[in-house]
């Protein structure tokens, strides 16, 4: 959002949002990194081993690494105080999200279709090492951390956006837990209803994530996001702190503010 004095001069106005904007964005940052790091240690994990559940629990990290990275460019541009959002920019990284989601879902059904393929052929679970769970739990140890600090500092910033990320965080950990409770019970019982269960468990947490950025990616493409209401009450509170000022949204950008004197 650009503050524009008349004429014309770019003037820089922070009542506390703008300070707890960049705060986010340094919760975002760790946010972010908690969630890469999931990834990499899956990732690594599945180098020597094959199962369904920790390749399932891998894809759903994975979707909310890109989920995670994209709430914090979005933060990251509203929080640059005085310069004009964005939007083309923004736009450009949601599609190439929604293009890389697109192809992980594709490469996540053929391992799936593989999965099947070799479960009518062999019979065999392939979840058959318990110890896998460690791996899992690390995963909820991290997520859980996350969910820590968003609340933390949702309590202290009071944005929505830390809100919504540390929920998500909590049903992260939420899933962790069936993931380890679905490798350890599958591998001691070699069930294989056991192991399709907890992998479908673990599927409605990636269509979760899935639906997530497709509602996020089809509001930023078609401007939907732009709240009416919150930029009607941002102007009328800047009215009052500036005292005398009056403000009116510029020509019909959504991402100006003018102010007359």
């Amino acid at each position: 959002m650009v503050f524009k004095a008349h004429p014309y001069r770019v003037v820089s106005l922070s009542f506390g949002l703008s300070k707890r904007l960049v705060e986010a964005r340094k919760a975002f940052i760790t946010s972010a990194s908690l969630s890469l790091a999931g990834v990499v240690i899956e990732g690594l994990a599945l180098t020597g081993f094959s199962s369904i559940i920790l390749i399932t629990d891998f894809f759903h990290w994975t979707l909310d690494t890109i989920v995670e990275f994209m709430m914090l460019f979005s933060i990251y541009y509203a929080s640059r105080v005085g310069k004009k959002f964005p939007w083309s920019i923004l736009i450009i990284e949601f599609s190439t999200s929604l293009i890389v989601m697109i192809v992980l879902l594709a490469f996540y059904g053929w391992v799936m279709l593989d999965y099947v393929n070799n479960l009518v052929a062999t019979y065999e679970v392939s979840t058959t090492d318990p110890w896998i769970s460690l791996i899992t739990v690390a995963g909820g140890f991290i997520t859980f951390t996350a969910f820590l600090i968003q609340r933390r500092n949702f309590k202290k910033y009071g944005l929505e956006i830390l809100r919504i990320d540390y929920t998500h965080a909590l049903m992260d950990t939420l899933s962790s837990f069936f993931a380890t409770v679905g490798i350890v019970a599958t591998a001691l019982t070699r069930s294989h209803s056991l192991e399709i269960f907890f992998t479908i468990i673990l599927l409605v947490f990636i269509i979760h994530s899935v639906l997530e950025l497709f509602k996020d990616s089809f509001k930023v493409l078609s401007g939907s996001n732009v709240d009416a209401e919150l930029t009607s009450r941002i102007t009328l509170s800047l009215e009052k702190e500036l005292f005398g000022v009056r403000l009116k949204t510029g020509g019909g950008e959504k991402d100006r503010i003018l102010l007359h004197s």
